[in-house]
Parts: structure tokens; C-alpha cells; sequence
């Protein structure tokens, strides 16, 4: 069983280093994980991404996100400091899980990692539901109608179910609408690659930038868009509304 990064892995990173797996997020079950040997194979624990194309989403780390949190981890702050510092967007990856990080920092296994990762998560899960719990009462006090009527149960536990039996209707529905917007798959998907690295200041800037950026797709992009539109479609049919990856 694969053992989590912790600060107990200090002397592995000082005197090897520490590298990372390079491959595609969405291509992981073609990558051949059981034919990369190393002598001391570490996941991380949970985080949140920074960088432009997946910012905002767990777990999904770009390499050097994910060399930082090892280097940070493990004792060696500066070196992480380093390599985030190459990018504009750096800073924001020791933002977003400042609090994370120091909590692992605490830890001396990867047993305490994990139990730090789970006290974490169900702490903020349950932060959430209470907020959720105290808006819904106090708007039912009022006799306002709540914004929050219909709850997808694919974003509740069954505490979180408990909680809210008596306020909100738990609608049960695939958690990915089946309607999804043909722009989202080549539009959008194109354009996100490249944002990458990209740093505005303000709304002329962002406008001018896509404005730009659509000049500058000749009209095969586009024709090639339409054309896999009835392949899309085909394929959110047959899927009877279930999520899919694309």
C-alpha cells in the first residue's frame, strides 16, 4: 500500500531529491504506474490546484504543485518557495492550502497525514452543512423563501441528508447536467490551454485577450467544432444523462 508524503520522509529528499510522475490527468488508466520502479513510492494528501487550467480542484496538481507540496512537507520550504516562484500563479498554490500544509507540517507519519486529511475535510464538510442549516432556518423565521429549496444528493452525506431532511427537498438527479453546452468541449476546452500562465488586470485586458485569441483560430477550428457536434450529442444520448469523460 502506497504511504503518503510526510516529514518523516526528510532524509529520502535530502539526500535523492524527489521527482514526479508527468502524465495527463485524463489519460491515468493508460499510464503504466506498475512499470516505474522507485524505491520509495509517496502519493499526497489532499490539496487544492492553483494553476489556470484546473484551479480550484482537488488533488489534480500540476508536477511542480506537486514537487512544492513534497519539498514543503518534507522541510524544505525555500526549495518550494523556488519553484512556485517560476510561475505567476505560484503563490496562490501557498494560499489556498496555507493551512493544509501547516497541518501536515505537524505530522511525523503518513498515518497522521491521512488522519489530518480526514479531520480536515470532515471539519470543513460539516462547517458548510451548518451554514447551509443556519440560512435555511432563518430565512423559514422570516417567512422568506429560501433560495436553497432542491439539494442534489450527490452533494450530501448521509448526515448532511439528516440535517436538511426537514428544510430542503433532496432531489435526486445525476450530479452533471445532460444538457452541456457544445462550447464547453472545443471552444473553451482550447482556449483554457491557452490561458495557461496568463495574468490580467483588467476587464480590457481579458477582452482584448479573447477577442485576440478568436481572430487568431483560422476556419478549420470552427468547422471542425461543428462537425463533432452530432458525435457529442450522439454520446450525451447514450449516456442517459450519467457523467462521462470526453
Amino acid at each position: 500500500m502506497l504511504q503518503c508524503v510526510s516529514p518523516s520522509d526528510f532524509d529520502i529528499v535530502r539526500k535523492y531529491g524527489c521527482a514526479v510522475i508527468d502524465c495527463s490527468w485524463a489519460r491515468l488508466d493508460n499510464t503504466p504506474f506498475n512499470r516505474m520502479k522507485t524505491s520509495h513510492p509517496r502519493i499526497l494528501p489532499f490539496l487544492v490546484t492553483a494553476n489556470p487550467i484546473n484551479y480550484g480542484k482537488p488533488y489534480q496538481l500540476s508536477c511542480v504543485e506537486a514537487i512544492a507540496a513534497t519539498l514543503i512537507i518534507t522541510g524544505f520550504p525555500n526549495e518550494a518557495e523556488l519553484h512556485l516562484g517560476k510561475f505567476s500563479w505560484g503563490h496562490s498554490f501557498l494560499e489556498l492550502n496555507s493551512e493544509l500544509l501547516e497541518k501536515y507540517n505537524l505530522c511525523t507519519s503518513s498515518e497522521e497525514i491521512i488522519t489530518a486529511q480526514e479531520t480536515y475535510l470532515k471539519k470543513a464538510w460539516q462547517e458548510k452543512l451548518d451554514r447551509l442549516r443556519k440560512l435555511v432556518v432563518a430565512n423559514a423565521k422570516a417567512g422568506k423563501c429560501s433560495y436553497i429549496r432542491v439539494i442534489h444528493e450527490h452533494f450530501l452525506d448521509p448526515p448532511g441528508k439528516r440535517i436538511l431532511a426537514d428544510q430542503s427537498e433532496i432531489l435526486s438527479h445525476p450530479p452533471y447536467s445532460p444538457d452541456v453546452a457544445p462550447s464547453n468541449y472545443h471552444l473553451f476546452r482550447s482556449m483554457a490551454h491557452g490561458l495557461a500562465d496568463q495574468h490580467f488586470r483588467s476587464y480590457e485586458e481579458v477582452k482584448n485577450w479573447v477577442d485576440s485569441w478568436i481572430v487568431s483560430k483560422d476556419d478549420q477550428f470552427f468547422r471542425r467544432g461543428i462537425r463533432t457536434l452530432s458525435e457529442r450529442w450522439e454520446k450525451v444520448v447514450a449516456s442517459d444523462g450519467q457523467y462521462f469523460e470526453s
